[in-house]
């Protein structure tokens, strides 16, 4: 929140975005990571639910793209790159667009509104989303040696309860109010990066 809050816009986007979701709520963090992006020196940026595999050191350093905002998994921000001036043209077109439900729907209706604006670059297989196993506790390697980052969205924890991948199946049965694995999630990507 700090280096947010050190970006010109940053009252302007607060103003807007307080009324709506709170002072901290989560969609209104979500418009702040932008700005604290640019305020902070830019390169890389990934959610909270997004952890590193497999990331070289050469490409943490020299941005994709000339430093053109990048994101990698289509509209979802679980990992993005670009320059600072990069990222304050994009925070100008999230505001522009007026789409206040959250950031990943603001950076949809800009991607489609502005589809020059940025690169989508979801060929390269940087991001894997969800548990990549080929059955219970068998990963499949290949998938993973390919990626850069895991992303562990409520979506894919949900999907490998249903699909009878989520590694600690049994803290399912065991918590209450835990159907989904939401509850366990760290202890199942624990689990999954432990065995592959």
């Amino acid at each position: 929140m700090e280096d947010a809050k050190k970006h010109p816009d940053f009252e302007m986007v607060k103003n807007i975005m307080e009324p709506i979701h709170g002072e901290r709520g989560r969609n209104a963090l979500g418009f702040y990571q932008w700005l604290a992006m640019a305020a902070s020196g830019a390169g890389w940026m990934s959610h909270h639910d997004t952890l590193p595999t497999y990331f070289p050191v050469n490409q943490g350093i020299h941005l994709p793209n000339y430093g053109k905002v990048t994101a990698y998994q289509d509209h979802i921000p679980s990992l993005m790159s670009g320059t600072v001036k990069e990222w304050d043209k994009i925070i100008k077109l999230l505001i522009e667009v007026k789409v206040t439900k959250s950031d990943k729907s603001a950076f949809e209706a800009v991607q489609h509104a502005y589809p020059d604006s940025m690169i989508i670059d979801e060929g390269l297989g940087y991001v894997q989303h969800g548990f990549a196993y080929d059955s219970p506790h068998y990963v499949n390697c290949k998938l993973m040696s390919n990626s850069r980052v895991i992303h562990m969205s409520h979506f894919s924890i949900k999907r490998a309860v249903e699909d009878g991948l989520y590694p600690r199946d049994k803290l399912i049965k065991e918590i209450t109010g835990n159907r989904f694995g939401f509850k366990t999630r760290s202890r199942a990507v624990k689990s999954f990066l432990t065995e592959w």
